[in-house]
């Protein structure tokens, strides 16, 4: 509630016939506020005061309380273990002997790479080749750079989704 006492101090000059049914906060109808001068909002409660009323603090149910802390307890150790599930290895089941899955990866590396390599030539013999086909006569340098653009363009182009992909 607004303490409106300070505010109508101000613009009492404006209507001086109902400060008097304000301040005993009684309902003023519209139609019988005479429209002399205009009075705008931040003139009216510049200077009033805000009443708030008091918060009453409630005590929580102590049963309540027990389960919150439980349940507390129980997320912390849930996000904890879902922290730490690639630290300790003792918890996970694994085989260190397991000679087939690292023949799979090092197989889908080496096709990776070998990929990589194949790709990055290629682009490198399109510069040259295409320099080559474009121009007549001594081009080796202009090839040479061509070849050497492209193949870097691929380079990290190629470089960027085999990161994307072993990450």
């Amino acid at each position: 509630m607004l303490g409106i006492s300070a505010g109508f101090e101000r613009v009492s000059g404006a209507w001086p016939e109902f400060v008097p049914i304000v301040r005993q906060n009684q309902f003023v109808p519209d139609r019988t506020i005479p429209r002399v001068q205009t009075c705008f909002l931040h003139e009216l409660i510049n200077g009033c005061d805000i009443h708030l009323p008091d918060v009453e603090k409630r005590e929580r149910n102590p049963e309540l309380e027990r389960r919150c802390q439980r349940l507390q307890k129980e997320q912390d150790n849930r996000e904890y273990r879902r922290m730490v599930h690639n630290v300790d290895k003792t918890s996970q089941q694994q085989d260190y002997f397991s000679v087939g899955k690292d023949l799979r990866e090092m197989n889908r590396q080496m096709v990776s790479v070998f990929n990589f390599v194949i790709t990055v030539g290629g682009a490198f013999a399109f510069g040259y080749k295409a320099i080559e086909y474009s121009f007549n006569g001594d081009t080796f340098m202009m090839q040479m750079i061509g070849g050497l653009v492209l193949a870097t363009v691929v380079f990290f182009a190629d470089l960027y989704f085999l990161l994307k992909e072993n990450s």
